[in-house]
């Protein structure tokens, strides 16, 4: 511990004690200098040199408000980009650089940079009188602009109440309504599944399908974004939508069994067997076909 903290204490003086190189040409790529720009200056060493690395030795943003970012590094010479947040003048600090020359390898520190920018001027010329910047003359301007503001108001509201009402019939559309069928949607899906050996390479890919596959289903019946929502998230939503419409009531426990069998692989680590994946086909084949037999009961006036 004694060794590790002399250590640690050594490297400021470690970095304090490489020399200044001043072989090293530095010239500015730009003279687009100033508050709020992107500029950048230019190291080149001697040709026969080669960098390895170039960084920030002793860099404080409080000190210059400016952050640097070494890019380009080729061969003898690399960019420094920088963009500045004063207006005031300051000093690009000092890089340390490693490069190897003749086999042997050099680490050593670029001079500081003095930066001038250009002062913010604010130049205002041929100024109207005060009345004249800010009064309204012609009274018919008020009443554009208030019929306006009043016509973007009023759609506004309109697109909010057809949301509201598209939104409040969304819920529980009838399977036949929807252009494609869900059941065959679903039943397919999951035969396909059903065919495929679990293995360690695609058990994960299985059960997020099998999710994938009952969420859709979910939004085609249901007509509720739950492709996008958490399984805690879609057991909340139909538990609410089951106080208005009851016939839900019977949805919810299948659903949340297939998506805990589910989440358990994608996000607990899980490494499941054949047994496993049968036991979510099983509970996601039972959960299409109840749906379909509360419509049908639905449908025929709660007599099953």
């Amino acid at each position: 511990m004694l060794r590790a903290s002399l250590f640690f204490l050594l490297i400021p003086v470690i970095l304090f004690s490489f020399s200044i190189r001043s072989n090293i040409s530095i010239r500015l790529g730009s003279n687009q200098t100033g508050f709020l720009k992107d500029f950048y200056l230019i190291y080149e060493l001697p040709k026969e040199e080669e960098i390895l690395k170039a960084s920030i030795s002793d860099y404080d943003f409080s000190k210059t408000s400016a952050l640097f970012q070494v890019t380009n590094l080729s061969g003898n010479s690399f960019f420094l980009r920088i963009k500045s947040f004063e207006t005031s003048n300051f000093n690009v600090p000092s890089l340390l650089i490693t490069s190897v020359s003749n086999s042997r390898t050099n680490e050593f520190l670029t001079p500081e940079i003095f930066i001038t920018q250009r002062p913010i001027s604010i130049l205002i010329s041929n100024l109207a009188p005060l009345e004249d910047i800010y009064s309204i003359r012609d009274g018919r301007l008020f009443w554009v602009l208030l019929i306006l503001l009043f016509l973007v108001l009023a759609l506004l509201f309109g697109i909010y109440w057809l949301g509201k009402r598209k939104k409040k019939g969304q819920l529980a559309v009838h399977p036949s309504q929807a252009q494609i069928d869900p059941y065959a949607e679903a039943f397919e899906a999951l035969a396909l599944l059903k065919r495929v050996p679990v293995s360690e390479l695609n058990q994960k890919e299985i059960f997020i399908k099998i999710s994938e596959v009952v969420r859709r289903f979910i939004e085609r019946v249901f007509r509720f974004p739950a492709l996008e929502m958490s399984t805690s998230e879609i057991a909340a939503y139909l538990k609410k939508e089951s106080k208005k419409n009851p016939f839900l009531e019977e949805m919810k426990d299948p659903a949340s069994r297939v998506f805990k069998i589910c989440d358990r692989v994608k996000y607990a680590r899980h490494h499941p067997t054949e047994e496993q994946k049968e036991d979510a086909l099983t509970e996601s084949f039972e959960f299409v076909e109840k749906t379909r037999l509360v419509f049908q009961e639905k449908d025929n006036g709660g007599q099953a």
